[in-house]
């Protein structure tokens, strides 16, 4: 051993240099404190560097976890969580992070149609299984979200097959349920819906101008009844009216004719019965009757022309006929007159003289003379 200062060699352990007097434990101190330092130096460096290298590993596990699941290999997925679950705060908040991030990708891959239902919910239900508090709202929200959506999906594909068969009430039930979230089958349902709403108003466009023309069906209301009097029937009554059908507003105003009509044969038949009641008890008394029945006598061009033909009898020796036109404009519903028909009065009226002329001549005995046929038809012309 040499000393430090004077570099001379020093004998056996002596605390200071023969030489020149310096001491030579206070150095041999110094030097055991420092290399004291030194390996506590290493010892931490060595500790926090294993510390962090072991969180830099764990973190890296958090990117493993969802490669295995991209990779649809969930067991390893799941496994690998559980391992390192609990020893890295780090670990699990990017975890969670990584998972809202796959849940919102489901989503969006579900409503692009890049990913089916089914794998959808399978895969909600993987994440489900990792148990992570806070996300357990948000897969029942996403999961009833898909649902929702594929209920709305199914609604479309319903109502786009009752659109192709012609079923279109049916397909418009469908196409309202189709939700605006889902925005691709939405818009093509408004679309639908607005070709089936333009092909509906130009079949009831079709339809109307076909009404205008002439009136395709007929009801009629017809019904009988009878009046007594002390069990004896003193009238009977047999009415038949017509009923167009159809909804327009024409059809309707030519049925409210047809109702008033009716309201008016049978305030006749009523004032006949009471005045049947008067004379019941006379000898001679026979029962009243009343008919009233129809005809269409022209149904085309835009004119419907239907005569009420009837019947009334109210004692002596025969009864008389009754015979009412009504003749209507069929796109309006008014009742027309004869002037609305005849654009020349006069040339009409030479018609209708020819008419009977010629009428005469093929059977003189059935008419009176011409020149009183001609007296009755002047008036009305």
């Amino acid at each position: 051993m040499y000393c430090t200062n004077c570099g001379k060699k020093l004998e056996g352990s002596e605390i200071k240099c023969m030489h020149c007097q310096t001491s030579t434990n206070k150095k041999k101190n110094n030097t055991v404190k420092v290399k004291a330092l030194v390996v506590v130096f290493i010892i931490v460096a060595v500790n926090v560097v294993g510390i962090l290298f072991f969180r830099l590993h764990i973190d890296k596990q958090a990117d493993n976890v969802m490669t295995y699941f991209a990779q649809s290999d969930y067991d390893k997925a799941v496994d690998l969580y559980n391992k390192y679950k609990g020893q890295s705060k780090s670990f699990e908040d990017k975890t969670l992070t990584n998972l809202k991030y796959t849940i919102e990708q489901i989503k969006e891959d579900f409503i692009s149609e890049d990913m089916e239902y089914s794998l959808a919910q399978k895969q909600l239900k993987i994440i489900e299984s990792f148990d992570i508090m806070g996300l357990d709202l948000i897969i029942y929200d996403t999961a009833s979200w898909i649902d929702k959506i594929n209920t709305s999906r199914e609604n479309y594909l319903d109502a786009k097959a009752y659109y192709e068969q012609g079923e279109y009430e049916a397909a418009l039930e469908k196409y309202g349920l189709v939700l605006k979230d889902d925005s691709k089958y939405y818009d093509l349902a408004v679309k639908e819906i607005n070709l089936i709403l333009l092909e509906e108003a130009n079949k009831k466009e079709e339809e109307l101008k076909k009404m205008t023309l002439s009136v395709p069906e007929f009801e009629s209301n017809s019904f009988t009844f009878s009046y007594l009097e002390e069990d004896k029937e003193i009238l009977f009554a047999e009415f038949s009216f017509p009923i167009l059908i159809g909804e327009t507003p024409a059809y309707e105003s030519i049925n409210l004719a047809f109702e008033h009509a009716k309201e008016y044969y049978m305030n006749q038949v009523r004032r006949m019965a009471e005045d049947a009641r008067l004379n019941v008890h006379e000898e001679f008394f026979k029962p009243s009757g009343f008919g009233i029945s129809y005809a269409v006598e022209y149904n085309n061009n835009g004119i419907l022309c239907i005569v009420l033909n009837g019947y009334v009898y109210s004692g002596g020796a025969h009864g008389y006929p009754l015979q009412e036109t009504y003749t209507f404009d069929l796109a309006t519903g008014n009742r027309m007159k004869l002037s609305d028909l005849i654009a020349d009065d006069k040339a009409f009226a030479q018609l209708v003289i020819d008419e009977f002329q010629r009428m005469y001549e093929l059977a003189p005995d059935e008419y009176w003379e011409i020149r009183l046929i001609l007296l009755r038809i002047w008036p009305i012309i």
